[in-house]
């Protein structure tokens, strides 16, 4: 997904955009440094597979655009309820982010029958 894709979802998860309609220069920003914040946490912990300008991997948006939406809900006033979905679907994400991004470990060595 491209990057706008990315924050526009988030900003859907927030409650302060719909479908069809445009994103507003101030939310484009807004929602450009919740991208940055996360991009920076993913890639100190090796969770971001990707390019910070490039497109965001199919696989990992939902999980980006959770995180981004958790970081940017305080800037937006985002009501209790909402909060609370919002932030366990966050936490979800990081697990999910870790299991899709760390490769499983393998061993190399021979099985051994005793």
């Amino acid at each position: 997904m491209t990057l706008d894709e990315v924050k526009f979802a988030a900003l859907e998860l927030l409650g302060i955009s719909q479908e069809g309609v445009a994103m507003t220069p101030n939310h484009s920003t807004r929602m450009g440094r919740s991208y940055d914040k996360v991009f920076k946490e993913l890639k100190e912990t090796g969770l971001a597979t990707w390019v910070e300008a490039g497109p965001v991997p199919d696989d990992l948006a939902g999980h980006v655009e959770a995180l981004m939406a958790m970081e940017a809900a305080d800037a937006f006033y985002v009501p209790d309820n909402r909060y609370a979905r919002i932030l366990a679907r966050a936490k979800d994400a990081r697990r999910e982010l870790r299991r899709l991004t760390v490769p499983d470990y393998e061993s190399l060595d021979e099985p051994v029958d005793y």
